[in-house]
């Protein structure tokens, strides 16, 4: 940026005299926020920030669910500021908000528009505070799996834990791991103690987010457990594993498989992970297996992990056949290298094109063309079609003038798994003398490379 200023100021001293050279414009550029995001909000007080820089100094307005925000008590933005702020947040405001920032140059008005921020209400809440039991009656050493019932239950939140609790709200212990809880709250026990027998009221599962200060909790078990005369040893058995996982790109992927089966001398089976081709899999930067094997973490993933995974089990009573889980690695569409839209300098009288080009993950649909709009609002019927020459992924502007086509370009380009936002913003400046050239060359500096 102080490159392009100090660029857009020789220019303004020395370029031809057939453009307007005595005014320094440059469009808008949205510097936050610059991702989209999601936020999960418990207070009822706060502000969203949207910052931008541009010559002269752009002014700003929100909107929601793309519709303009009216005036309210509630919900409020600062057009100097760029400040999203709310007063009493509920529901009522959940949705997604964009920032538009602008400024005026001459007759031209130039939009840049920010990234999604999505805002939702957190909460942990049982509208019905009564507590059903179901009884489970199950067989000493045996295993048994109960379901987390949280149907019941509102729940908005980032990141929700998972835990169970007693009739007195006592967490569970999970007794050096035969007790274990998926990442869907269910709780597992590889084998059953008379001591889990669950006193009238019940074991239940509970939620909470970012302390375990708000608990919510499931309906509850009471759980039964029969005394055998004599300890049989059981060989391992598939009991679960996670099916149809679905990851993105770069986030991590939680893969599980739980199995039965007890040793006397080796209460819980050893679990192993293997990939397609046999290798072993142990902890390591890219992967993490934990409680006792049942779990493995595979981070930062990328399109080629998307493949087989396979989990086994063996304790001294026998050993199970590898059990295969894939892992479907996915993506919202990913921009070719050199093919997102990116902010340019043109000189005037030249052409400029700004590329839209993704592809989805492989394997996967292709994106959609893209949607594109100039200075915010989508090109149609209306758009200059002399001027502005639109494709499925690029749009060309023609013979750029300052100030007029000193604007802002967006393309919005989805597949199956949401859609991927790119803008450009083109500065138009006066073509450079020799005389400025000279100049430059003299004092040893280079041209930057961005004017076209």
């Amino acid at each position: 940026m102080i490159q392009l200023k100090s660029l857009l100021l020789l220019c303004s001293l020395f370029c031809s005299s057939h453009c307007i050279t005595d005014v320094l414009l440059s469009p808008p550029d949205i510097t936050n926020p610059t991702e989209a995001v999601t936020l999960y909000k418990g207070e009822l007080d706060f502000v969203v920030k949207c910052e931008a820089t541009g010559i002269p100094k752009p002014t700003y307005q929100w909107k929601r669910n793309n519709q303009d925000i009216p005036p309210s008590s509630y919900i409020s933005y600062d057009a100097n500021t760029g400040d999203l702020t709310f007063k009493g947040f509920s529901e009522r405001e959940e949705g997604e908000y964009r920032c538009y920032a602008s400024n005026v140059l001459e007759q031209t008005t130039a939009v840049s528009v920010s990234q999604p921020v999505t805002i939702k209400k957190y909460r942990f809440l049982r509208p019905d505070s009564n507590l059903a039991t179901e009884p489970v009656s199950i067989k000493q050493y045996d295993y048994v799996k109960l379901f987390c019932k949280k149907d019941k239950l509102e729940v908005v939140a980032e990141t929700i834990n998972y835990n169970w609790y007693s009739k007195s709200n006592d967490q569970l212990q999970l007794d050096d791991g035969r007790l274990y809880i998926d990442q869907k709250g269910d709780l597992h026990i590889n084998y059953a103690k008379t001591t889990d027998a669950s006193d009238p009221f019940g074991i239940k599962c509970g939620l909470s987010g970012r302390s375990s200060a708000n608990i919510v909790f499931g309906d509850a078990y009471n759980l039964y457990v029969t005394p055998v005369a004599q300890i049989q040893g059981q060989a391992p058995v598939l009991k679960w594993f996670s099916a149809n996982v679905v990851a993105e790109v770069s986030h991590s992927a939680r893969l599980e498989c739980v199995f039965s089966g007890y040793d006397p001398l080796q209460p819980l089976p050893t679990i192993t992970w293997t990939l397609d081709d046999g290798t072993v899999i142990s902890t390591n930067q890219k992967y993490n297996v934990s409680s006792n094997g049942r779990s493995l973490i595979i981070y930062k993933l990328l399109e080629q992990d998307e493949r087989n995974y396979y989990c086994k089990a063996k304790n001294n009573f026998g050993e199970s056949d590898p059990h295969q889980v894939f892992l479907n690695v996915t993506s919202k569409p990913i921009f070719y290298e050199n093919k997102a839209p990116r902010d340019v300098t043109v000189s005037q009288n030249k052409h400029v094109t700004i590329p839209c080009e993704a592809r989805s993950a492989s394997g996967e649909t292709p994106p959609s063309p893209a949607f594109w709009y100039v200075n915010g609002r989508q090109t149609g019927q209306h758009t200059n079609q002399s001027k502005i020459d639109v494709k499925a992924d690029s749009l060309t502007i023609r013979s750029a003038q300052k100030p007029d086509d000193i604007l802002c370009v967006l393309c919005i380009v989805s597949n199956s798994n949401g859609e991927k936002m790119g803008e450009a913003c083109v500065n138009v400046i006066c073509g450079l003398t020799l005389e400025t050239k000279v100049t430059l060359l003299e004092k040893n500096q280079s041209l930057p490379s961005m004017i076209l």
